[in-house]
């Protein structure tokens, strides 16, 4: 049996396929531990022929051993956000700088909330979650899983940013037939956030990667930070915004304080950190 933390939700994961089990404690590691008490309890199932099961009810059948992490993955995903009301759920990373600063990363899938979540870590930051977090009341949480990246084929040679991650525990068959590797970069358990983070003072970073054939590509520097329009803010919480418009018991824009919204281009992940890092200010 696994068993898994998430928001306020327990997993109970019986799953009777070893491998799958364990590319699954991989994946979520972190969520080993409650970040808040549970309210509710999951119940996933998976028996020796590969049916999937939720709290008693047959919900999906994988083709083959390799198929199931996959599965899994889009079932815990699926739970979590139908049952996290009233919490507000958002598409971005979430980090607590050194000073107590709580700072949510927006951006589209490939703009590098992941990748410089893992900067991040590096240079001191706290962690609640590369790719989903929760904001209820004056809490701030995330789902704190191992940092993941991109699938790449088994044949791929890894991109340098790819350096010092698990390539081995998690690979899976893609719909086109092709066998994959789920790269993850483990979370030192020193940097795991001890608990929600406080909304007051929240900083939002809007992040997009440097466009290399653009005239003025950060003009030969690895990451460029400056202010950006609370408007600009509002229209990025709203494309990251996980949570049904009935549903939301947050009104957006109480999320942006002033002065605490800014826009990243970046090159160089390990750059970019040092400008979100304290005492570094935006250029205005």
């Amino acid at each position: 049996m696994l068993t898994l933390y998430a928001s306020r939700l327990r997993f109970d994961v019986d799953c009777a396929w070893r491998a799958s089990r364990e590319a699954l404690r991989a994946v979520f590691a972190p969520c080993s531990r409650p970040l808040l008490a549970p309210t509710e309890r999951v119940a996933i199932t998976v028996d020796d022929l590969l049916q999937v099961s939720c709290n008693g009810e047959a919900v999906a059948e994988a083709a083959g051993p390799g198929d199931l992490l996959p599965v899994l993955e889009h079932l815990f995903y699926r739970e979590l956000l139908a049952r996290s009301a009233p919490a507000l759920a958002l598409h971005a990373a979430a980090l607590v700088a050194p000073t107590g600063e709580p700072t949510l990363l927006l951006g589209a899938s490939g703009a590098g909330k992941s990748t410089l979540a893992r900067a991040l870590l590096r240079a001191g930051w706290d962690y609640l979650g590369d790719d989903l977090a929760f904001v209820e009341g004056a809490q701030l949480w995330g789902l704190p899983r191992a940092i993941q990246f991109n699938p790449i084929a088994l044949d791929e040679t890894p991109a340098p940013l790819l350096a010092g991650c698990d390539l081995r525990t998690c690979i899976y068959h893609a719909a086109d037939g092709r066998t994959l590797a789920l790269p993850l970069a483990p979370v030192p358990t020193e940097r795991l956030a001890a608990g929600p983070a406080p909304v007051s003072g929240l900083r939002l970073v809007l992040v997009e990667p440097s466009d290399p054939l653009a005239p003025d590509a950060l003009a030969g520097a690895g990451a460029e930070l400056r202010s950006c329009a609370p408007l600009e803010a509002l229209a990025a919480l709203h494309l990251a915004t996980l949570t049904p418009l009935a549903e939301r018991a947050i009104d957006l824009a109480s999320l942006i304080r002033p002065g605490r919204s800014q826009r990243l281009v970046w090159r160089d992940p390990a750059v970019a950190a040092a400008l979100l890092s304290p005492p570094a200010l935006p250029r205005s």
